[in-house]
């Protein structure tokens, strides 16, 4: 996937868990749009690439969670003692 190397990480905690956004481009993003696997959204270009997702609730202490866009972008997050790794996957994309 092209974009940012490393996604910029934005992540609000509130005593101990909240929203966690992955962002490959400076915004603005636009309407965003529900994963169809995961807890979250992305936000999409109009030609389906991936300019980032916001996680619904993440744990700062130790998650593991994985978003599915609608054009089969996966977006896998794994905290662990409020560091954040991101992968990210291009999948076939769904019918």
């Amino acid at each position: 996937m092209k974009g940012k190397t490393k996604p910029k990480i934005h992540f609000d905690s509130f005593g101990g868990s909240g929203p966690l956004g992955v962002y490959l481009y400076d915004g603005p993003y636009g309407l965003a749009k529900e994963c169809l696997e995961g807890d979250g959204v992305v936000f999409l270009s109009p030609n389906g690439e991936l300019l980032g997702a916001i996680f619904d609730d993440v744990d700062e202490s130790k998650d593991d969670q994985i978003l599915i866009s609608p054009v089969g972008h996966q977006i896998h997050v794994i905290v662990t003692n409020k560091k954040v790794d991101v992968q990210l996957k291009q999948l076939k994309r769904r019918a």
